[in-house]
Formats: C-alpha cells, structure tokens, sequence
C-alpha cells in the first residue's frame, strides 16, 4: 500500500506512542500505520523519561508494524535495523554521519538529534506488533537545562525543515526498507549498528546504583547487550543497568 494513505497527521498527541498503542487494542490499525504530529505534550523516552519539544519545532511520529513471529532474540536485531534505517534517512538528508548511542539515541558530533522508542505488542508467544516511536529535533533552538545535549537539525545547518513532510519522507523510507528487514542477514544488520555505534572502542564512564566505573566500548551484541572492557575483563550490560556519564 502506498504510505501516503497510511500516514495521518494528528494536531496533537499527549505521546504519539500512546495513540499508535490504542489504536492497535480498538482493532483500528493496519500494518504501516503512521501517526504524526508537531505538537506533542507528553512524548515518551527511554526508561520512563520525558522526551521535550517545542510546540510545531519538531518531528514525532510512530508506525504500527505487524508481526507473526513466535518470540525468540530478533527483537533486538529489529530494534538494531530500525535504528540503522532511521541513520541511513538523516544520513541521506544532511550528508552527514549519525552515529547510534545505544540503544536508539540518534547522535551527530556526541549530541542528540533523535531517538527511537520501540514498544512491543507480545500476545502469549507470540510478538505481533511493534510501535516504533521516533522523535527528531528538527527546529527548535532552545532547550531545557535537563534536555541532556539536545542538537536540532536547524542548529547543525541554519536550514528550516518542514516536520509533516519530513516525517513523510521519513515514514516512506522505513517503509520502503522494511521488506529487506524480512531476509536481513542478522550478521550484517549487526555489523552495520555496530559501525554506527557511538563512541565505540572509546572509554567512556557509566553510573551503576551508587558506583562510577569507565570501560572501553568493544561492541554490541545480537541480544543487545552493550559488551565493555574493564581492567583487561570484558563485560557485558543489559539496557537500563546503567547511566552514562558524560565528561
């Protein structure tokens, strides 16, 4: 089907996510539903934090995916080609590198530019749908002190970028990806992630409970967890052990 008539661009969301979610309960999505919207007033990040944007600056934007796959370990290798898909369009819009902060922070020159928050519709064994939630910071210029270290598009090139028709170009290109997804070769859709990865084989200090330890980034691997070398030890970390500390 065209994704042109799967997009539907919403003049506000409480979360983009949340809507995405309760139209798959009510029965009402279809796979490669898209919802957009400039003005989200309580967008959903990673571990439960908020994700900020200024009223008609940015883009939000999540997609239903239908799945028929028992449960096994290529949730992440999904999550890995989503966020490589998502790279590969700001790529091909700036000409610039992104690299892929795991899991699914979208990075230019160690700030954010974006972020992706898949949740996952699992119905006994079986993972049947995903919504992909993805935010970019397309046009605002001012951030809250604890955004983190936010970069819109706009700060990167001084150009204005249209939210609804770049979340369309950007719906087009995930789905016009997608199908590769279905004969992905787990080894280089891994290779790919990796070769993005932000800041890796580069010490880099985390906070775990009370305790701040660096380690160098070696990788990650197929189940998602963050491989890290430690005194010569190398150790792996499950997404949500840590915080990373930046200097």
């Amino acid at each position: 089907m065209d994704p042109n008539l799967l997009f539907q661009s919403l003049i506000q969301a409480d979360s983009t996510n949340n809507y995405a979610t309760q139209q798959i309960r009510e029965g009402l999505a279809l796979h490669g539903n898209a919802w957009f919207t400039s003005h989200q007033t309580d967008g959903k990040g990673q571990r439960g934090k908020r994700w900020e944007s200024e009223n008609g600056k940015n883009l939000a934007i999540s997609i239903a995916l239908q799945h028929s796959n028992q449960l096994n370990d290529s949730h992440f290798v999904f999550n890995m080609f989503i966020a490589n898909t998502c790279a590969s369009f700001l790529e091909s819009l700036l000409g610039q590198e992104i690299s892929i902060k795991w899991p699914n922070d979208l990075f230019i020159n160690d700030r954010k530019a974006g972020g992706i928050l898949i949740e996952n519709v699992i119905r006994g064994k079986f993972w049947q749908w995903s919504v992909v939630g993805i935010g970019i910071n397309l046009n605002q210029t001012s951030f809250s002190p604890s955004a983190g270290r936010p970069l819109s598009l706009t700060q990167l090139t001084g150009k204005y970028y249209d939210p609804e028709l770049t979340a369309r170009e950007m719906h087009s290109y995930l789905m016009t990806s997608l199908p590769s997804f279905l004969n992905a070769n787990v080894e280089a859709v891994l290779n790919a992630y990796n070769n993005r990865l932000y800041r890796k084989q580069e010490v880099v200090s985390f906070k775990k409970a009370d305790e701040v330890f660096s380690g160098k980034i070696l990788g990650v691997n197929a189940q998602g967890f963050l491989m890290v070398e430690t005194d010569g030890v190398q150790n792996t970390i499950q997404f949500g052990e840590v915080e990373w500390l930046f200097t």
